[in-house]
């Protein structure tokens, strides 16, 4: 059971996120999954902001924080709840939903929410798409991924300012978006959308990712630069980097 609950979990944590969102920006749709991570990341911010209106706090095994709605249910229900929706395929959502509630009872089995600060954390995320897809229903949002980017970061942005610390992942979060805002709009400045290779373009990607995630531990015990700004240039070459580097090899393969 432990491992199972461990598997689950994995799926509301950033690397299982991640993982999924990479394989389906560039095997399936690159608008539908872009507009889900975005989501998913001002849902970390979004889900502090609301934690902070209840003040409810964790139970003491846990550590210091607030519980109220869970963060990792809120994240978990955005992401995977926008997808089923947008995707529209059984049994996808039927994926959707048993990962949700493999989410919710590994939660609960590892004692680390209570029942109430799931069902809260769902029923919040519910409202958090309801919004997010308004939004989407409008062309600028939904045509051009740089303002969509720029629009949930400035008020990601407005919502850490309401509180009264800013957290680490808070601060990551608002530099990954930052960093999504700048690829979108030099990927339309510099007509880098142009259609390439998927498979070279998500290794391209995967390896750059992992190098600079790694990276981050290097700088954040050796070094003094800020860590947001390697989470930015994370963001940034998710979306511009692999697109980049096929640009120029495609470039020199002509001059040659």
């Amino acid at each position: 059971m432990n491992q199972l609950c461990h598997f689950f979990l994995l799926f509301g944590k950033e690397i299982g996120v991640a993982l999924v969102f990479l394989i389906g920006y560039f095997f399936y749709s690159k608008k539908i999954f872009f507009h889900a991570i975005v989501l998913a990341i001002s849902g970390m911010v979004v889900a502090a902001f609301l934690k902070s209106i209840f003040k409810i706090p964790l139970m003491s095994h846990v550590g210091e924080g607030w519980a109220f709605p869970s963060g990792h249910m809120f994240v978990a229900a955005t992401f995977w709840g926008f997808l089923a929706i947008e995707i529209r395929n059984r049994f996808f959502s039927l994926i959707a939903a048993i990962i949700l509630v493999g989410v919710a009872v590994g939660l609960l089995y590892f004692n680390y929410h209570q029942w109430i600060d799931l069902v809260a954390a769902g029923a919040f995320a519910f409202i958090f798409i309801a919004v997010f897809r308004l939004l989407l229903n409008m062309p600028i949002c939904y045509n051009n991924q740089a303002f969509l980017s720029f629009l949930m970061l400035g008020i990601c942005f407005l919502l850490v300012l309401s509180l009264p610390k800013t957290l680490l992942h808070l601060k990551i979060a608002l530099s990954i978006l930052l960093g999504l805002a700048i690829g979108t709009f030099l990927l339309s400045m510099f007509n880098l959308s142009k259609k390439t290779n998927n498979i070279v373009e998500f290794i391209l990607c995967l390896a750059g990712a992992i190098l600079i995630y790694y990276l981050s531990f290097f700088v954040k015990n050796f070094s003094t630069l800020p860590i947001s700004i390697l989470h930015t240039i994370l963001g940034l070459w998710v979306i511009v980097g692999p697109k980049l580097i096929v640009s120029l090899l495609g470039s020199s393969r002509k001059k040659g």
